[in-house]
């Protein structure tokens, strides 16, 4: 510790006799110093010079940081591509619509009678009428009772809901479930 501050003491009178000897002379007189015109400093009891390197590991430092920055850089622009050409490609959802069986089914080809079978239960006929109206299986039509067909499903709107036939499992044959699970049927008569 001693040593250190000896050297210390050392190094900073000797950059006051420099800084001195600057600001003294004249303006025309002076001299311009360099880096190597600096005094030698010490920090460990050891002399060295200021323009030497001192170890390797500055430029290692150096190394291992561009070279992080560099996989940063990659990354960062292999992630901007890829976020871009997703947002190009359509969604999921387009394309279940663009797929979607119920876009090229006629209305003259879904009005008709209809077995309605909820779980394993047959309920009896339901009568798509071709106005968009229909008459349950208990019958009581009503002005409320509709049916459309969406970009997605087959919806039979009821007075207390709407059922959503979102697949096909055959022509004439439309599957929907409630969201209390039950799986509900609709087969044409022929």
């Amino acid at each position: 510790m001693e040593v250190v501050s000896k050297a210390m003491l050392a190094a900073q009178a000797d950059l006051f006799k420099l800084t001195k000897t600057m600001l003294t002379q004249p303006l025309r007189e002076r001299k311009v110093y360099s880096l190597t015109d600096l005094p030698q400093v010490s920090l460990d009891g050891r002399m060295f010079d200021v323009n030497q390197p001192q170890d390797k590991s500055g430029r290692r430092l150096l190394l291992v940081w561009a070279i992080i920055a560099t996989l940063v850089a990659v990354a960062s622009t292999v992630l901007s591509v890829l976020l871009f050409l997703q947002l190009r490609s359509p969604s999921p959802q387009q394309a279940t619509m663009q797929a979607s069986p119920f876009l090229e089914l006629r209305e003259d080809a879904v009005a008709g009678r209809y077995k309605w079978i909820e779980g394993d239960e047959d309920h009896g006929v339901i009568t798509l009428l071709p106005d968009h109206s229909f008459i349950p299986p208990r019958g009581g039509q009503a002005r409320s009772h509709q049916w459309e067909i969406g970009r997605d499903a087959l919806l039979v709107v009821w007075l207390s809901g709407v059922d959503r036939f979102t697949n096909i499992d055959s022509p004439g044959v439309y599957i929907a479930t409630r969201s209390d699970g039950r799986v509900i049927r609709m087969e044409k008569e022929q």
